[in-house]
């Protein structure tokens, strides 16, 4: 899933799949994480100011904010903390290599 944040770390939208269609006309699923530059050009979302890739399904996923790791220019999501309950999900899957 792709989740967008605005300036203060709130989610703001989030992307759970994506089809595309070949030259053929055959459909497929999009690997967000793979695709993410590429995804991220074509998905613009008011209010947000970046978005990256999350490996896990999240419930009410708009109650969450954003925790971002790694060095600049090759930043990914870490951690998603409720804005309520201040529960903490970490990233159960290392990102990709280049990510």
């Amino acid at each position: 899933m792709l989740i967008a944040y605005d300036s203060s770390g709130n989610v703001v939208a989030t992307l759970g799949h994506l089809v595309h269609r070949d030259a053929s006309g055959r459909k497929y699923l999009v690997d967000l994480e793979a695709a993410e530059p590429d995804v991220l050009q074509i998905w613009e979302v008011q209010a947000a100011v970046g978005a990256k890739f999350w490996p896990d399904a999240v419930v009410r996923p708009h109650d969450w904010r954003v925790e971002k790791s790694g060095p600049d220019g090759a930043k990914h999501l870490s951690a998603l903390t409720h804005r309520v309950s201040g529960e903490r999900l970490e990233r159960t899957t290392p990102p990709k290599k280049g990510r």
